[in-house]
């Protein structure tokens, strides 16, 4: 992933035991955004984009269960699943509001 400015790299604990991993560009006093990559895709694709929306916002980037870096269980692949695991990392993050795109 292109890394133009300082990131953090982790993994987050989301629902039913699955780890996301997320990319974090600090941007302390800007809103948090998350963004979200498609089925079939990973947080890659938005390399060439994060550092400059990392300018207006305290980004974080992950990876879905099942892609990426992120946990891949047996099961767990459907909407409330993605859902489910999107609302345990935005409270494990600490967030109390964001933009998500």
């Amino acid at each position: 992933m292109v890394m133009d400015m300082p990131t953090r790299a982790t993994t987050v604990p989301a629902s039913h035991g699955v780890e996301i991993a997320v990319t974090e560009w600090p941007s302390p006093g800007n809103p948090p955004l998350l963004i979200l990559h498609g089925i079939g895709s990973c947080a890659e694709t938005w390399a060439n984009v994060a550092p400059a929306l990392a300018e207006r916002y305290h980004l974080y980037v992950l990876d879905h269960r099942g892609h990426g870096a992120s946990s891949r269980p047996d099961t767990g692949y459907l909407l409330p699943d993605y859902a489910a695991d999107l609302d345990a990392l935005i409270a494990n993050l600490g967030i109390d509001d964001a933009n998500l795109n």
